[in-house]
């Protein structure tokens, strides 16, 4: 297995362990509903101009839904794989001894370049000498997609509205990575005009073989006369 993978997995189990809810968790949120929902009863005996039932059960089916969420959290928490999408990517990039041993040496090492992306650091855009790792949550955990850039010859794009902030003129750029027959073997979004520069200039640094953002109608057009 991968060193970085099993580095990073390490991270992953740590800070799943500082988040998720223990028994103590769970029994002391309850005390403190179970005191709630007795003040209350009180203070309806106390003031019986004033009808605190119905908050009564709004407080409990809260407490209830709380106490369901924090159990469910427990036991699947720990169970979760992790990275299941860089899991899978390493596997199908078929390593050699000597290739995993590179790409663990690359990944633990100072990148080439990290480009932010989502307006935060912890989810960046990864280039080494030879790889690129495309970070994204996953169900709120952080994966990533991994590709070896001899694989990609070509990237399109394509920009929409931002669904990420309230800025009416963000853009997110959705990027096709395809290889030299022109099929697609996996992509990536940009939230914003100027992280998307910052990767196409890395690209031109660090992977000058790759032609960068060919228009989909050129793309359509040379598929349209290999493949009919």
């Amino acid at each position: 297995m991968s060193q970085w993978l099993q580095t990073e997995t390490k991270k992953l189990e740590e800070h799943r362990l500082k988040h998720t809810p223990t028994s103590g968790h769970i029994k002391i949120t309850l005390l403190l509903f179970i005191i709630l929902e007795a003040a209350l009863f009180a203070l309806n005996k106390i003031t019986p101009n004033y009808n605190t039932l119905p908050l009564c059960g709004i407080v409990g089916i809260m407490g209830l839904l709380i106490i369901l969420i924090f159990a469910a959290k427990s036991k699947s928490m720990p169970n979760k794989p992790a990275f299941p999408f860089a899991v899978q990517c390493i596997e199908n990039l078929h390593f050699s001894p000597e290739e995993l041993q590179q790409f663990d040496l690359e990944m633990m090492a100072e990148p080439l370049a990290i480009i932010k992306n989502n307006n935060r650091s912890d989810i960046p855009i990864i280039i080494t000498e030879h790889y690129m790792a495309y970070a994204f949550l996953n169900m709120g955990e952080i994966d990533y997609r991994i590709y070896r850039l001899s694989d990609i010859s070509i990237t399109c794009y394509a920009s929409g509205k931002s669904q990420s902030t309230v800025n009416p003129f963000d853009k997110v750029f959705d990027i096709d990575l395809l290889n030299s027959s022109y099929e697609k073997i996996g992509g990536l979004s940009i939230d914003s005009k100027k992280n998307f520069m910052e990767f196409n200039s890395a690209l031109e640094k660090y992977a000058p073989g790759i032609q960068i953002n060919v228009p989909i109608k050129e793309i359509k057009k040379i598929r349209n006369h290999l493949y009919n």
